[in-house]
C-alpha cells in the first residue's frame, strides 16, 4: 500500500500498489489535523504521522505562542475500523511543529520543521 497525506483535507489517502507500478485508490481516512510525513512500522504495519494541531500557529510562527506537536498512530488503516491513538502531544513548549515520527524497537524519534528532534520510549 501507498499512503499519501492530504494536508488540506486532513486525510490520509490509501492506494494499493499493483504489478506494473499501477496505483488503485482504496480509501481516504480522516485524521482531523494537518499531518505531514508518514512512516509505516516495518513490523506491525501501523501508520505513524507527524501532525500540527494548529496550522495558523505553524504558518505565522511566534516563539511566544509556538506551534504545537502531535503524533498519531493508526492501526489497521485498511480495515473497516481503523484504530487511531494520540501517541504524543505538546503545546509547543517542549517540541515545536512535529513533522515525522519514526518508531523502532520500542523507541520513537520525532522530527520537526524548524526545531529540535525528540527521542523517547514508547510505553
Amino acid at each position: 500500500y501507498i499512503y499519501v497525506s492530504d494536508v488540506l483535507d486532513h486525510e490520509v489517502d490509501v492506494f494499493e500498489r499493483l504489478d506494473g507500478e499501477q496505483l488503485v485508490y482504496v480509501k481516504s481516512f480522516a485524521v482531523g489535523r494537518l499531518c505531514q510525513n508518514i512512516e509505516v512500522d516495518h513490523v506491525t504495519g501501523d501508520v505513524w504521522l507527524g501532525c500540527h494541531p494548529d496550522a495558523t500557529k505553524l504558518s505565522k510562527f511566534d516563539p511566544e505562542e509556538p506551534p504545537g506537536s502531535e503524533i498519531i498512530k493508526i492501526k489497521s488503516i485498511i480495515s473497516d475500523q481503523p484504530v487511531v491513538t494520540l501517541e504524543y502531544r505538546d503545546d509547543g513548549h517542549e517540541l515545536m511543529g512535529s513533522t515525522v515520527a519514526v518508531p523502532y524497537e520500542g523507541k520513537l524519534l520525532i522530527g520537526t520543521l524548524f526545531h529540535k528532534a525528540l527521542y523517547c520510549s514508547l510505553k
